[in-house]
């Protein structure tokens, strides 16, 4: 937690102040500043982990204007776009069942019709769901779908397009491809708040297995201060422990895991904590692998998992990311009604054998 994190009210206090006015603003029958107020909560319940009640909110906001035309034209583009958000944050929550991520995309596609809006946005929270659903038979139809929907202001960004492109090819394990339309990201003329950092982090280990090792360091230099101990970039600093592991940076791995184990406990999306935790077991075992049994973390002090003088045992942790892993990817599973998490959570074990620490040895000089 940051100086910055301590110095703001707690979650609890400020959804409370947000109670009260909607309260005062509901008992004098003021809809606008019901639903100003109601978004307001919905962005602070979901980065908290309480999505049932972000979806509470939200219904109460879609069905009071759904009824009132002037409210619609007034709100009716940040609804628009709040249905992204809340869409893009529902499916990674395993505990919201299959059928109400279709009617919230069911709810969005009415909205957006009435609105004259295209679907490009929507087939692009469709083919993004595919990674926390496990249907990847309809990957490549999806994307299909969402390329050839007519771009209008409802859509991402371009640098933001760009990089949920990258990872779609990522998620076939087509390397090549992902480099050859990720271009924009990596020379930096795609950007915008979120990329091209973001987007860095999920091309390290592409780069990676295709051997570009310079580039993949440039990009992690560039974007690491960015995303390590940014609570919500949990997925990010999954996926660069794993490449970090696989490069032997293993001070930088240890940092890396030190954010994610501290950030933890204030975690409450289910597909967060699973990223973040696979980077995690990977480390953890690359360090068993080196006769390592102990490792300095420096943990909160409320943390379950803090060790006295901050010396923690290696296997203690592996048993917890091991057990949370498996709690999860049957959360998932059980949701899904396939395996595709459960086999996920292992992506990353063919990593162990295929170390290349980095900078790599030079070459022997000639004689």
């Amino acid at each position: 937690m940051s100086e910055h994190d301590e110095q703001t009210d707690p979650v609890d206090v400020q959804l409370q102040k947000i109670r009260d006015y909607l309260a005062r603003a509901d008992s004098l029958g003021d809809t606008a500043r019901g639903i100003y107020g109601r978004l307001e909560y919905i962005k602070l319940a979901e980065f908290t982990g309480r999505y049932d009640e972000a979806l509470v909110q939200f219904t109460w906001c879609i069905s009071v204007c759904d009824k009132d035309e002037k409210l619609r034209e007034k709100f009716g583009p940040r609804l628009l776009w709040q249905f992204k958000w809340i869409i893009n944050s529902l499916v990674k929550y395993p505990e919201v069942s299959r059928a109400q991520l279709d009617k919230t995309f069911g709810e969005m596609r009415r909205w957006y019709d009435r609105a004259g809006k295209s679907h490009r946005a929507i087939h692009s929270l469709a083919m993004q769901a595919i990674r926390q659903t496990g249907d990847l038979s309809m990957l490549p139809r999806q994307r299909d779908l969402w390329l050839a929907a007519p771009e209008d202001d409802s859509k991402d960004c371009a640098a933001c397009e760009a990089s949920t492109l990258v990872e779609s090819y990522i998620w076939e394990s087509n390397w090549q491809r992902t480099l050859d339309v990720a271009q924009g990201l990596i020379e930096g003329t795609q950007k915008c708040a979120e990329q091209p950092q973001v987007a860095h982090m999920h091309l390290l280990l592409p780069l990676f297995y295709l051997g570009h090792f310079d580039l993949a360091r440039h990009l992690q230099r560039r974007s690491y201060a960015q995303v390590v101990g940014n609570r919500e970039r949990m997925q990010e600093m999954g996926v660069l422990l794993a490449f970090l592991t696989a490069t032997d940076q293993l001070a930088r791995a240890s940092e890396t895991t030190n954010a994610i184990l501290y950030e933890l406990p204030n975690v409450r999306r289910g597909w967060d904590r699973l990223t973040a935790l696979i980077g995690v077991r990977i480390f953890l075992m690359r360090v068993q692998a080196l006769k390592k049994d102990r490792i300095r973390l420096r943990l909160g002090p409320t943390n379950p998992l803090k060790a006295p003088d901050d010396i923690c045992h290696v296997q203690t942790l592996l048993d917890f990311a091991n057990s949370e892993l498996t709690r999860l990817a049957a959360a998932f599973d059980s949701r899904n009604g396939n395996t595709y998490i459960s086999a996920m959570t292992r992506e990353y074990d063919p990593l162990l054998s295929q170390i290349r620490p980095y900078p790599p040895s030079p070459p022997p000089p000639q004689t």
